[in-house]
């Protein structure tokens, strides 16, 4: 009988303490995995995704982040025609998600059609990029109509729009002025200069501007058919900053489709510009072309110097290939930046001096650097050559200036891409 008990307890205490070794063994085994790895994801929406009707038109970008844990995460958009924003950071306390916006202003007489897309891109801590979120635009009318008598516009009325307000050369105010359309301006409304019959009228902090110079409709008329684009520079110019507000037709000479559109009102600032210095400090790291491979990490394709990783190319096989063979032809052995972390601008040199001569197969674009300025273009710098803007900076005015300063003393005629659009390297040479 005792032995029989001794058996029972027996049992019951190796039953008790296998169940305690089972439950220590998958508590360190929970312990040892430690918490799950952090994830991030990005969603982005346009709207409106077609668009059919008057241009120019602003496309509406929406993006949502979601990260697993506290941590700071920096993004940028990308898009279609191969320009990207600045990067910026957001920074998680928790699990979560946060929300940013992007604009696309685009359309017009020299672009009636359209189709692109724009994606959100994370850069940090891990590579993460958001479906493409694609739009249309379709302009109503595709540029100017030539009309010789305007009763063939059977009732048709124009439409003044004021597009944009910036700051020109010694800091006057420039008006852009646009007929959206779809009718004629008739010749008799072609208006002689006065400020109460003015074609565009200025106030600055909000007092009428009391210049000379308020200007009569576009002398070559060109506003004057629809999709027409008139483009003035006062003799209006600011010191520091002022609110600026331009009303097109202030009188309502001209019957109109809309005049709530008729004015624009900007807060402009006019500061100097930066005199480029004799040493301008660089920031710049070398490497070795002759040591540089392309491999695989996490999934994309990056060009490596030994344990360090100089340029990412995502899935782009490749345009990786192709940017390597580059940069060996050029023998280019030092990456420099602008505005780390989180550079606005890179550029690659040859031991100090700008890359020279070209390589076969390069898709580059020329430029001239004695004609390229730092402009600010709806409240966005960039650094542009004329009417074409090579370089966007967002908010970050200095850095656009140091970059332009840059541009000059190296004398960099060509901005070249591998992979357009969206490309995933770019480079300057002369």
């Amino acid at each position: 009988m005792i032995g029989k008990k001794l058996l029972r307890l027996s049992i019951v205490i190796f039953t008790l303490m296998l169940v305690v070794g089972i439950f220590t063994i998958g508590y360190a085994q929970r312990k040892a995995i430690g918490p799950e790895p952090q994830k991030i994801t990005a969603t982005l929406s346009a709207n409106p995704e077609q668009y059919v009707g008057t241009c120019p038109v602003v496309i509406n970008f929406k993006a949502k982040i979601t990260a697993t844990q506290p941590s700071k995460v920096q993004y940028k958009f990308i898009r279609s025609d191969g320009v990207h924003s600045p990067v910026e950071t957001l920074n998680f306390t928790a699990y979560g998600a946060q929300e940013v916006m992007d604009t696309w202003t685009l359309g017009g007489s020299g672009l009636p059609k359209y189709s692109g897309w724009e994606a959100i891109q994370i850069v940090y801590p891990m590579d993460v990029r958001s479906d493409k979120a694609s739009f249309s635009i379709k302009c109503r009318d595709d540029g100017p109509q030539q009309v010789t008598q305007p009763g063939l516009q059977q009732g048709k009325l124009p439409d003044l729009v004021v597009e944009d307000i910036t700051l020109g050369s010694d800091c006057r105010v420039v008006v852009k002025v646009r007929n959206l359309g779809p009718g004629y301006i008739p010749d008799e409304t072609w208006m002689t200069h006065k400020p109460e019959s003015s074609s565009v009228y200025l106030t600055v902090n909000g007092k009428g501007w009391g210049g000379e110079t308020i200007w009569k409709f576009d002398p070559n008329k060109s506003l004057q058919y629809p999709g027409g684009l008139a483009v003035y520079e006062s003799d209006l110019k600011i010191t520091g900053t002022a609110t600026i507000k331009a009303t097109v037709d202030h009188t309502k000479q001209i019957k109109e489709t809309n005049y709530t559109n008729n004015e624009r009102t900007t807060r402009l600032t006019c500061k100097a510009e930066v005199a480029q210095p004799a040493e301008i400090k660089e920031d710049c790291d070398s490497f070795n072309p002759a040591t540089l491979r392309i491999t695989k990490i996490l999934g994309n394709w990056k060009i490596v110097d030994g344990n360090h990783w100089l340029f990412d190319f995502a899935t782009k096989k490749s345009e990786a290939d192709r940017g390597l063979s580059i940069i060996k032809n050029y023998r280019m052995n030092q990456l420099c930046f602008v505005g780390r972390p989180g550079p606005s601008f890179q550029y690659i040199l040859v031991s100090g001096a700008s890359p020279a001569g070209g390589t076969q197969g390069e898709d580059c674009v020329k430029f001239n650097p004695d004609n390229t300025t730092v402009a600010s273009i709806q409240g966005r710098w960039k650094i542009v050559d004329g009417n074409y803007w090579m370089f966007d900076f967002g908010n970050r005015e200095l850095e656009a200036r140091q970059s332009l300063a840059i541009i000059k003393k190296y004398g960099f005629t060509y901005s070249c891409f591998v992979g357009r659009p969206d490309p995933s390297f770019r480079y300057l040479h002369k």
